[in-house]
């Protein structure tokens, strides 16, 4: 059985020695507010009784055969914190010269002070130089600094204003509190496994340990080599968002194992900690690598306006059958960053059906849970080859949901998914070029306009206030515009409105518009009656 030691370390101990953070661990994140409470804690504790002990925290470490330095896998964000602390300490009391010697290492024959810092990050460059520099300069007096210096001039300005009409004794006696009073737990671990087991279920008071933190940690230590590992992390590093990678997996997992559907998604950790999928990580990754690369699908102008239109959905079950779906059929391209699938139409229909089915029981219900269920269970249909997709979801609708959405779209009661609608709704116009509509889908680029303004009745084109408030939210008063031009148009008329609508090219609502001399109530019936006849079309009621 693998030895674990725990004993107690005042501060002074602690930074008696040297420790590494592994090049696997997140960079340094800890704030203001971390530090700041930190500061306060240990105020108190002195202020309460300097005699007795305050217990920081936890940390897990272990020591490497033949090595003396502690290699830290829980803890960095307290650890490096404390020497940000003992930094500002002895910069307002540099006469205590002995804390010095907790921020570097000494000679071991001569007893002087090295070079070297107590602590030494592999994360990434930039933090060991941060640090570094704070170590030995302070805080730079620029308006803009990193986290290192910011943290060090929170704490820097907290104790100048403690130590406020204080005796250098009691001055002093505070720093001698923090060195021999305030406490950490060690965690001392044979080896790095054992380690990681435990950085796995410690809970501590340090920032929580992201369930991505958690994958990261187990698939990098069934890397054997360190070439291997290397080559890992700087995989990782290139994630955009591991958390939703993993969900998408474990739902992929679930559909390709799984005969039926299911009601609920189970916790990540949980779900993966059951498996051993890390214990291939190299297959493991390149599931991952492949979820991420298709994660934007660009097969087709229809498929991109319609996988956006679903994003403005305001869940994401609708999302799990298509990454199935994706990961299924989508082929590499040999350079492993580009994707085709073999039948584009199939995915469009797949889009398609999903949009009705999300878009309707999310508009009947105004939630999510009527949605889970046929999702779920249409990922496992995907995953056995099923691609009767209008049979899996469209089934999902009775006659008596279609009557309801029936009469939702005639009175433009879209609840969340109003903004989704909209967008469809101008994609349906029979004149609208795909190739141009796919553009308004860049990020923060359009907006949804009112084509009536929408603050305050003016006897605007001789609407009645009655017309006007029981038309301006509906289907036909809204249209898509660049979000420029729609601040440019702002509260307007219509004629006034229209300079900000020239060069409009995207959208053929905004260029039939154009063509009207006035937005009066029959111009709005008659756009509305056309939009309300092009939803039911699609939306097959």
């Amino acid at each position: 059985m693998k030895t674990l030691t725990a004993t107690p370390e005042t501060i002074r101990q602690t930074f008696g020695f040297q420790y590494i953070i592994p090049d696997y661990q997140r960079p340094y994140s800890w704030g203001n507010d971390e530090c700041v409470q930190l500061w306060d804690d240990i105020t108190e504790a002195f202020a309460a009784n300097p005699a007795e002990h305050y217990f920081c925290g936890t940390i897990v470490v272990y020591i490497p055969n033949g090595n003396k330095k502690r290699y830290i896998i829980d803890g960095q964000q307290r650890l490096t914190t404390c020497i940000l602390l003992l930094k500002a300490l002895y910069e307002q009391a540099s006469t205590v010269t002995v804390l010095p010697n907790f921020i570097y290492v000494s000679d071991v024959l001569t007893g002087n002070r090295t070079n070297e810092l107590r602590i030494e990050s592999l994360v990434t460059a930039n933090d060991q130089n941060d640090l570094k520099n704070v170590l030995e300069n302070g805080s730079r007096n620029v308006k803009k600094l990193n986290t290192f210096e910011s943290n060090y001039n929170a704490f820097s300005d907290k104790f100048k204003e403690w130590r406020s009409g204080k005796t250098p004794e009691e001055i002093n006696s505070f720093i001698l509190f923090v060195l021999d009073n305030v406490e950490l737990l060690p965690l001392i671990c044979e080896d790095e496994d054992q380690a990681l087991i435990i950085f796995n279920t410690v809970n501590n008071r340090g920032m929580a340990l992201s369930d991505s933190d958690i994958f990261k940690s187990q698939l990098y230590k069934a890397y054997r080599t360190e070439v291997e590992r290397k080559k890992f992390k700087d995989t990782w590093d290139s994630l955009t968002d591991p958390l939703l990678l993993f969900r998408i997996y474990m739902n992929i997992i679930r559909a390709r194992e799984e005969k039926t559907g299911w009601s609920t998604e189970l916790k990540l950790r949980k779900f993966f900690d059951q498996r051993k999928t890390f214990n291939n990580p190299k297959d493991t990754v390149d599931d991952i690598l492949k979820i991420q690369n298709i994660l934007t699908p660009e097969f087709s102008d229809k498929s991109i306006i319609l996988f956006n239109i679903l994003k403005t959905s305001p869940n994401f079950f609708w999302a799990f059958p298509v990454y199935c779906y994706l990961f299924k059929y989508a082929q590499n391209d040999v350079d492993n960053e580009s994707y085709s699938i073999p039948n584009c139409k199939e995915f469009e229909s797949l889009l398609e059906a999903l949009l009705i089915f999300t878009f309707s029981k999310g508009i009947i219900y105004n939630s999510a849970d009527k949605v889970k269920f046929t999702s779920f269970k249409g990922c496992v249909e995907i995953m056995n080859g099923n691609t009767d997709f209008n049979r899996i979801f469209d089934a999902a609708l009775t006659t008596t949901e279609k009557s309801v959405l029936l009469t939702c779209l005639e009175s433009s009661d879209f609840k969340k998914y109003w903004t989704g609608i909209v967008y469809l709704a101008s994609y349906l116009n029979p004149n609208q070029d795909p190739a141009l509509y796919k553009n308004i889908f860049g990020k923060d680029a359009y907006d949804i306009e009112h084509i009536l303004p929408k603050h305050g009745f003016n006897n605007y084109d001789n609407w009645t206030e009655e017309e006007y408030n029981n038309s301006l939210w509906n289907i036909g008063n809204l249209v898509p515009l660049e979000k420029k031009k729609n601040i440019q148009a702002r509260n307007f008329f219509f004629r006034k409105k229209q300079e900000s609508y020239q060069k409009e090219n995207n959208v053929q609502d905004i260029q039939d518009l154009m063509k009207l001399n006035d937005w009066g109530y029959q111009e709005f019936k008659n756009r509305n009656d056309e939009k309300i006849k092009l939803l039911k079309t699609f939306f097959r009621v």
